[in-house]
């Protein structure tokens, strides 16, 4: 899988020097990211290459990239 935006994200917006981050498999196929005590899952959308999810907490965010602006916007659902 290519998690090139989402690991794009993690670098603008999540990176410290104790940070990692790490593609899984199980439960689902993404990428699990750790700071600390902190943690969140990233994975893709299946419909929208510019759209994935982080779920971190009890809480769920979809980020969607836009490639004109190189920005990235975010809900909560």
């Amino acid at each position: 899988m290519n998690y090139r935006i989402i690991k794009k994200y993690i670098a603008s917006h999540l990176a410290t020097p104790t940070a990692s981050l790490a593609e899984v498999t199980t439960p689902k196929a993404g990428i699990l990211f750790k700071n600390g005590d902190n943690s969140s899952f990233f994975y893709l959308d299946a419909n929208d290459q510019n759209v994935f999810f982080e779920k971190h907490d009890e809480l769920l965010y979809q980020h969607t990239y836009d490639s004109s602006t190189h920005d990235f916007t975010t809900v909560t659902l």
